[in-house]
């Protein structure tokens, strides 16, 4: 895709690459481009019209606020406060240890997560099920 745009937009390497293309072929090409390009155009002046309908509201909020007596920092301050309450909500505690295993006689967990640790690795392969450390 970055060859195809470093073609259309350098003018000698598009002269050369249209060469072997009939002047039919090319009428083709540009009234596909006109009305790419036409879309485009309309769908910026669309985007454009909402951008401007869209701050328009939102500087008629923003003086309904003042009229009410309300801070735009105190609107935020608030939306802040719920976000941060659903935030706290979502946080999980850690997994409980489901295998336990001496490691040079240090008692040591696993929760049976992530990669096996390797003195448990070890142990297992020399007595062979892991149900021997469940907890």
């Amino acid at each position: 895709m970055n060859d195809f745009i470093k073609i259309f937009l350098n003018a000698r390497s598009l002269r050369a690459t249209t060469r072997e293309l009939s002047v039919e072929q090319l009428e083709e090409v540009l009234i596909k481009f006109t009305t790419i390009v036409d879309e485009r155009k309309e769908a910026d002046a669309v985007e454009l019209e909402n951008q401007q309908a869209k701050q328009a509201k939102m500087t008629e909020i923003l003086l309904q606020l003042k009229e009410n007596g309300i801070s735009p920092e105190e609107l935020v301050g608030l939306t802040d406060s719920t976000a941060e309450k659903a935030k706290n909500k979502t946080k999980r505690g850690p997994r409980p240890a489901k295998y336990a295993y001496n490691f040079n006689g240090e008692p040591k967990t696993w929760t049976g997560q992530g990669r096996m640790p390797l003195p448990l690795q070890e142990v297992m392969n020399e007595k062979g099920s892991i149900e021997e450390f469940l907890i």
